[in-house]
């Protein structure tokens, strides 16, 4: 029907989305070089995240979503991986919240 071929549809745009993201990963890793890529914590974490989101894509796709998708659990998160800006802000704000909770509690 109407609502498995939009499930699809948005499947596709996610696998291309993926592929995406994927092929930067690997163009990072060769310049990067294997070494010096993997020396960086963000890229083991981004490692990590990829590998989560090819395997849920595959177990969607393959089992004709019948599986809970854990992967969106995952996507904010890849705002924080991507840009750095952001992770500033939010490691800003959290060690200044920790900073000011003597006054909170006084």
């Amino acid at each position: 029907g109407s609502d498995r071929e939009s499930r699809y549809a948005l499947l596709a745009v996610e696998w291309f989305i993926v592929t995406f993201y994927s092929l930067c990963y690997i163009g990072e890793f060769y310049n990067a070089g294997k070494t010096a890529f993997l020396r960086k914590r963000i890229n083991l974490i981004w490692t990590v995240v990829m590998f989560l989101f090819i395997l849920d894509l595959l177990i969607t796709t393959g089992s004709g979503f019948q599986f809970f998708r854990f992967s969106r659990v995952l996507r904010p998160f890849m705002l924080f991986l991507k840009i750095p800006l952001l992770r500033i802000a939010y490691t800003i704000s959290v060690r200044t919240l920790f900073r000011l909770i003597h006054i909170w509690i006084i």
